[in-house]
C-alpha cells in the first residue's frame, strides 16, 4: 500500500496547496481502505467550509479535476477521484449527496460513481470505511437502518456498473479488462446487497459481508457464483468470468426486489440548500405498506413518481448504450437484459433528438442543458436489430414478470412505427389501408409504454406525434386508449407548470400552446364520443384558452353545444369566443355559423320553422357574408310566403357569389310564379352570357321563354340543358311540354310528347310533374285516336 499512501500524500498537498483555509477535512472512503485490490479507485473527499462551496463550487470543481488528472497522469495506479463536499452535507449524514449534486452534469463517464440514489446505504458503507487524511469532520454520522426502498436504487446502480464492466471486457486494454473485472464483480455483490437490505434493512459493510449474507439465504444454484465474483473482488483468483452466470444473479435479485416500494418524491422532505436528491421521510418510515406487484416494476420509475431517479436513469443509460454501441457488443443476453435502458433511450432519441433542459436542484434551480438523447442516431439500430431477430425467432429467452415476451416485441414495433412515423395522424381515405399495415394492439401498448417514459417531459416533437397518434387511434375505434395517451401529455397544463414555461422563449411556448391546444381537443373528442358532454365541454374550452385562433376546437364545441343546448346562451358564449380569435377569427366565424345553418336546416326539415327562422338570424348575425346562409333562409321566407325578403336574401347570395347559379334558379323561379317572365328571362341570360349556365339555368331559362310563349327560344335551352346533362328530368319534361303547348297538338306530337314525359319519368321516377303531363298527354291521344 506504499503506493497508495504515496498518492494520497501527493493529493492532499497538491489540495491544500491549491485552497488552503477553505479545506474543512479530506477523508478516502471505499473498499481502498479494507478491501482493496489492483483495480480499486482512491475515492478521497474534499470537505470545504460551508461558505468557501457554496460560494466556488464550479472553481473548485474544475481545479480539483485537474488536480486528480495530472496525479494520475505522475501515477497511473489506482484511479484518484477528488470529489467535492461541505460541512452540511456530512450534518446531515449525506456526503455522497453533494458530489453528485454539483458533478451530475460533468461526470457521465463514470457510472460507477452514480451513487446518489441509495443514499443512506452507500453513505452508510462509505462513512463506515473512512479514513481521515488531513483536519477533522466531528459530523459524521453512521446509519443504523437502510430503508427498503433503496433496495431497488442500489440494484440500479449495480446494473450501471455491471454495464461499466461489460464495457471495459471488451476492450483490447489490460488495465481496461482489469477494471471490468472488478466491476462486474462489484455489480453482482451489489445486487447481492440489494436483496439483503429488501429483507432486513440492516446495512452490510463490507464485501465479505454480503457474500455470508446472501449465502445463508440464496439459492444453492447462486452460492459459487457469488463466491466466485467475492474471489474476483478481492483479488485471490484469476478465472474467467462466467457473463451468463453473472446474469442469472442479477435477474434473480431484480426478481427478488420487484415488489419493493419505490421512494417517490411525494413521501420526501429536501434536504439542506435545496438539494435534488431528497431525503426519505424518516416519519414516515413506520408504515406498513403491502409489497408491490411484480409485473408494475420498472428500472425506470417514470418522472410521474420521482423526476431525480429518472434523471439518473436516463443519463446512465445514454452512457450505457454509447458504450455497448461503441464496442460492438451485441450478446443478445446482455442487450436483452438491458432492454429497458435501451428502449428509453431510442423513445428519447425520437422525440427530443437535440436534448431537452433540465433542471438541478430544489431551490437553486440551476439550469443546465444536457441531451438525454444520443447524437449519433446510427448506434441505436444494430442494438434494436439484434434483440428483435433475438426475440422473433428465440424461444430460449429469459422473460421477466414486469416485461412479458409479446409486450418486448410490441415496444420494439412501436418504436419502429414511430421512428419511421409510417401512417402516423392521416385523416384521409388511406386510413383503412394504413390500419392493416399496423398492429392496433401492439401500437397501443407501446404508446403507454413510451408515455410513461415521457411523463413530466416535454418537447414539440412528443406533443406533435402523439396528438396524431391519438388521432388515428379513435379514428380506428380505440376511443379510451386515445384518452389514455392524450392525459399523459397534459402534465405542463395541468400541474400550471410556469416555472417550465418559463424556461421557453416566445415562439416556442406559443408552440407549446398551440400543441397544448390539439391535445385538450382530441381528449374533447374522445369524452363527446364516449358521451360525456360536460368533460368534452370543459377540454374544448381549455383548448381554446390556450389557443384562441384553434377554429377546429371550436367547430367541435359549436357541434356538441348545438347537439345538447341549442340556446341563447350557446349563441353567446360562441359569439365571445369568435371574438377572442386573432389571426384566423373569419374561419371561426364561418365554422360556428355553419353548424348554426345546420341546425336550422334540421328544424325547418322538422317543420319547426319558427326556431329555423331564429338560427337562420343567428347564423346571418355571426356571418353575414355567407351566401348560402343568405340563400337558405330565402328558402325558408319563401315557405312561409315571405316573398319579397326572400327575394332580397336571393339577391343579397347573387352580390356575394355572382356564381352560385342555385341563387339565380330561386330568384327566377320566383319572379316566374309572380308571371315576372321576362325579369327571369333577364337574370337567367347574365349566368348565360357569363358561361356558367349549367342544366338549371339552362332548363329554368327555357321554362321563362315558355311563360312568353317563346317556343323555339324554349326548346333551344332545353336542348342546351341535355347537353350538359342527359339526365336530367326537368328537361325531357320541358321539352314535352313544348309540344302540347299549342291548342291542339298533333298526333304525332302527343307521341313524341308521351316518348319525352316517359323519359323525363325513368329520369326521376319522383317526378310528379311529369307523371301528370305524361297523364294529360295519353288521354288526349287515346282521345284523338277514338
Amino acid at each position: 500500500m506504499d503506493l497508495v499512501n504515496q498518492k494520497l500524500q501527493t493529493a492532499k498537498r497538491c489540495v491544500i496547496n491549491e485552497f488552503g483555509d477553505a479545506v474543512v477535512a479530506i477523508i478516502v472512503m471505499g473498499s481502498i481502505t479494507r478491501e482493496a485490490t489492483e483495480a480499486s479507485d482512491l475515492d478521497v473527499s474534499i470537505i470545504y467550509h460551508d461558505r468557501d462551496y457554496n460560494g466556488r463550487i464550479e472553481d473548485i470543481r474544475d481545479k480539483l479535476g485537474k488536480i486528480a488528472d495530472q496525479i494520475n497522469h505522475e501515477q497511473p495506479h489506482h484511479q484518484l477521484v477528488l470529489w467535492a463536499s461541505k460541512e452540511d452535507h456530512y450534518r446531515t449524514g449525506m456526503p455522497d449527496v453533494s458530489y453528485v449534486r454539483r458533478n451530475l452534469p460533468y461526470a457521465l463517464d463514470r457510472l460507477d460513481a452514480w451513487c446518489g440514489l441509495a443514499k443512506n446505504t452507500l453513505a452508510n458503507y462509505e462513512l463506515a470505511s473512512h479514513s481521515i487524511i488531513y483536519g477533522k469532520c466531528d459530523a459524521l454520522l453512521v446509519v443504523k437502518k437502510i430503508l427498503p426502498y433503496e433496495s431497488l436504487e442500489l440494484f440500479i446502480i449495480a446494473t450501471r456498473t455491471f454495464a461499466e464492466g461489460i464495457a471495459e471486457l471488451a476492450s483490447i486494454d489490460v488495465t481496461d479488462q482489469r477494471n471490468g473485472v472488478n466491476h462486474i464483480a462489484k455489480a453482482g455483490l451489489r445486487a447481492a446487497y440489494a436483496v439483503m437490505i429488501s429483507r432486513n434493512t440492516q446495512p452490510l459493510n463490507s464485501y465479505r459481508a454480503i457474500l455470508e449474507a446472501a449465502i445463508s439465504t440464496f439459492p444453492f444454484n447462486l452460492h459459487n457464483v457469488l463466491k466466485h465474483l467475492y474471489e474476483l473482488k478481492t483479488g485471490t483468483t484469476n478465472e474467467v468470468i462466467d457473463l451468463a452466470s453473472v446474469l442469472q444473479l442479477m435477474y434473480y435479485c431484480e426478481k427478488q426486489i420487484s415488489t419493493v416500494r419505490r421512494l417517490s418524491m411525494s413521501e420526501v422532505v429536501f434536504g439542506r440548500a435545496g438539494e435534488s436528491f431528497a431525503f426519505p421521510n424518516f416519519l414516515e418510515e413506520s408504515r406498513n405498506e403491502p409489497p408491490g406487484r411484480s409485473e408494475e416494476y420498472r428500472r425506470f420509475p417514470g418522472f410521474e413518481v420521482n423526476y431525480i431517479h429518472s434523471l439518473y436513469f436516463l443519463m446512465t443509460a445514454t452512457e450505457i448504450v454509447r458504450r455497448f454501441a461503441r464496442a460492438a457488443i451485441y450478446n443478445h443476453d446482455i442487450l436483452n437484459f438491458f432492454f429497458e435502458e435501451i428502449t428509453v433511450i431510442t423513445t428519447f432519441v425520437i422525440y427530443a433528438p437535440f436534448g431537452t433542459r433540465i433542471r438541478l436542484g430544489i431551490a437553486e434551480m440551476t439550469e443546465l442543458q444536457i441531451s438525454l438523447g444520443i447524437e449519433d442516431r446510427e448506434m441505436l439500430p444494430p442494438l434494436l436489430s439484434s434483440l428483435k431477430k433475438f426475440y422473433e425467432v428465440s424461444t430460449n429467452y429469459i422473460e421477466t414478470p414486469w416485461l412479458p415476451y409479446k409486450s418486448l416485441l410490441n415496444i420494439l414495433e412501436t418504436l419502429a412505427l414511430v421512428a419511421s412515423s409510417v401512417g402516423i395522424g392521416k385523416d384521409d381515405t388511406d386510413l383503412a389501408a394504413i390500419t392493416k399495415q399496423i398492429d392496433i394492439d401492439a401500437l397501443c401498448y407501446g404508446l403507454r409504454w413510451q408515455s410513461q417514459i415521457l411523463a413530466r417531459f416535454y418537447c414539440e416533437k412528443i406533443l406533435g406525434t402523439f396528438n396524431q397518434l391519438a388521432l388515428l387511434l379513435y379514428q380506428t375505434g380505440r376511443n379510451d386508449d386515445a384518452r389514455e395517451i392524450l392525459q399523459e401529455l397534459l402534465w405542463i397544463d395541468n400541474q400550471n407548470n410556469k416555472s417550465y414555461i418559463s424556461l421557453l422563449d416566445q415562439a416556442s411556448s406559443i408552440r407549446l400552446f398551440r400543441s397544448l391546444s390539439l391535445t385538450r381537443q382530441y381528449l374533447g373528442i374522445t369524452y363527446q364520443r364516449s358521451g360525456d358532454a360536460k368533460q368534452a365541454k370543459y377540454e374544448y374550452l381549455r383548448s381554446l384558452e390556450l389557443n384562441p385562433d384553434n377554429y377546429s376546437a371550436l367547430d367541435d364545441l359549436t357541434s356538441l353545444l348545438m347537439s345538447n343546448d341549442p340556446n341563447e346562451a350557446t349563441v353567446s358564449l360562441l359569439s365571445d369566443l369568435v371574438m377572442r380569435a386573432v389571426d384566423c377569427r373569419k374561419e371561426s366565424q364561418e365554422n360556428v355559423s355553419q353548424r348554426f345553418m345546420n341546425y336550422a336546416i334540421k328544424c325547418k326539415q322538422e317543420g319547426n320553422y319558427s326556431d329555423a327562422d331564429i338560427w337562420y338570424r343567428h347564423t346571418l348575425n355571426f356571418n353575414p357574408e355567407s351566401y348560402r346562409a343568405n340563400f337558405n333562409y330565402g328558402l325558408l321566407l319563401e315557405q312561409v310566403g315571405e316573398i319579397c325578403l326572400a327575394d332580397q336574401h336571393y339577391e343579397k347570395a347573387i352580390a356575394l357569389n355572382p356564381q352560385y347559379t342555385n341563387a339565380y334558379v330561386q330568384l327566377a323561379l320566383s319572379r316566374e310564379s309572380q308571371k315576372d317572365f321576362q325579369a327571369s328571362i333577364d337574370l337567367l341570360n347574365i349566368v348565360v352570357n357569363t358561361g356558367l349556365a349549367d342544366e338549371k339555368i339552362w332548363t329554368n331559362l327555357g321554362n321563362s321563354y315558355l311563360g312568353v310563349n317563346d317556343l323555339e327560344l324554349a326548346r333551344k335551352c332545353f336542348v342546351e340543358a341535355l347537353k350538359i346533362n342527359d339526365c336530367f328530368a326537368d328537361a325531357w319534361n320541358g321539352l314535352g311540354v313544348i309540344l302540347i303547348f299549342a291548342d291542339a297538338p298533333s298526333l304525332e306530337d302527343l307521341i313524341e310528347a308521351l316518348f319525352l314525359f316517359q323519359k323525363a319519368i325513368e329520369t326521376d321516377p319522383s317526378f310528379e310533374g311529369a307523371k301528370i303531363n305524361y297523364l294529360r298527354t295519353f288521354m288526349q291521344y287515346i282521345e284523338e285516336i277514338s
